[in-house]
């Protein structure tokens, strides 16, 4: 039996290398190096320890008035690849102990909103467009190749795309659009949210029977609300359904 490895990696808020330090006024300050991976030089900054932190980096990656500074998408990179390199080093880790075992790895499938938390979990294949938020070299820090299994979280209430053909926030659109940014460097299966559906079974079976039809497997969040609102036919159906498609493909 093939065993797993099953881990959940919080978003790292802020990591970085710092030494204290006493001015003339004898007030604590921090140093902070920033190692963007796009840079050619650390960028340094000076926080005074007890200022007020909207004023970080005199505006230089997030403004006073909550707009995009000019070091952001520098930081957005540096903040994306901590988070890559600890899933690298993990996994290095893991291989050395039993090359069998896998890592698994669990995220919002909405890719669009991960930068926000230092996720990239696409290919490094996947370049997006330069912009306020990605670097020319984003794509550097994509860590789909550093897992075995991606758990896909297509949590949201509308189950097919025509129920919101403006938003990406369905089901269908999730499932059907994640090889975009993975492009075949792990393996993908499908995850639901069925909080999001109480007693709506035919929603329950549709999400069950898109993640079956277009991933490799199917992760239910979470028992819970299965138990609580008797949620176990309606998967039954939802799996049913995906098999009977596979069996009429065969």
């Amino acid at each position: 039996m093939k065993q797993l490895f099953s881990i959940l990696l919080l978003a790292l808020g802020l990591f970085f290398t710092c030494s204290c330090h006493n001015d003339r006024n004898s007030r604590s300050k921090e140093e902070i190096i920033l190692k963007a991976p796009a840079s050619s030089k650390p960028i340094q900054m000076w926080i005074d320890a007890h200022a007020n932190f909207s004023r970080f980096a005199k505006n230089e990656i997030i403004t006073s008035t909550g707009g995009v500074g000019p070091l952001y998408s520098r930081w957005i990179e540096f903040r994306a690849m901590t988070i890559t390199q600890l899933i690298t080093d993990i996994r290095t880790k893991i291989k050395s102990i039993n090359p069998q075992m896998e890592l698994h790895f669990w995220s919002s499938a909405h890719w669009k909103s991960r930068y926000s938390v230092g996720q990239n979990w696409a290919s490094k294949e996947y370049t997006p467009l330069r912009s306020d938020i990605y670097t020319e070299t984003y794509h550097k820090t994509g860590f789909a190749d550093q897992i075995d299994v991606f758990s896909l979280g297509a949590y949201a209430e509308n189950v097919w795309k025509s129920e919101n053909p403006q938003s990406d926030w369905s089901v269908e659109n999730f499932v059907t659009s994640y090889s975009n940014y993975t492009k075949g460097a792990c393996k993908v299966c499908g995850s639901i949210g069925t909080y999001a559906y109480e007693d709506r079974n035919s929603a329950i079976s549709d999400a069950v029977y898109l993640c079956l039809k277009n991933t490799e497997g199917l992760m239910v969040f979470d028992i819970s609300h299965v138990i609580n609102h008797n949620q176990w036919s309606a998967i039954q159906e939802g799996i049913k359904h995906a098999n009977s498609i596979s069996e009429e493909r065969d």
